[in-house]
């Protein structure tokens, strides 16, 4: 058997297909921009991206999206859940990128049409 360790450290060793791969069905991007001010987190932008044709087509998109930012790409396959209640769940496996702010808390705030401005008079 050959087996090849990168520089890196990666072992790796040739093996035998396993079976039929299943498509994700979408993907969703989390993109890293820097803290809005000193002191504070950095900030996060979320999406979920349908109509890719693979990982590489959704990890482009979020390069091309985040000019200079952090990257993470999540393939979306939906897995049996096991429970009886509802036939399965959704797993987030990360395909591309880093977490942003890994020493950092999350905070997160979810805006709607609802949250536009209004004007106090």
């Amino acid at each position: 058997m050959v087996t090849d360790t990168s520089p890196g450290g990666i072992s790796v060793r040739p093996v035998s297909g396993f079976g039929v791969s299943q498509n994700p069905e979408k993907y969703h991007a989390r993109i890293w921009g820097p803290p809005v001010a000193a002191g504070h987190a950095r900030t996060v932008d979320e999406w979920e991206l349908t109509g890719a044709t693979d990982a590489q087509d959704a990890i482009l998109w979020a390069l091309d999206r985040a000019g200079a930012g952090t990257v993470e790409v999540f393939a979306v396959v939906s897995v049996p859940s096991g429970d009886s209640r509802r036939s399965s769940r959704r797993n987030y496996v990360r395909v591309f990128g880093n977490d942003g702010d890994p020493d950092g808390s999350v905070e997160l705030v979810t805006l709607t049409a609802d949250d536009a401005p209004t004007e106090i008079t």
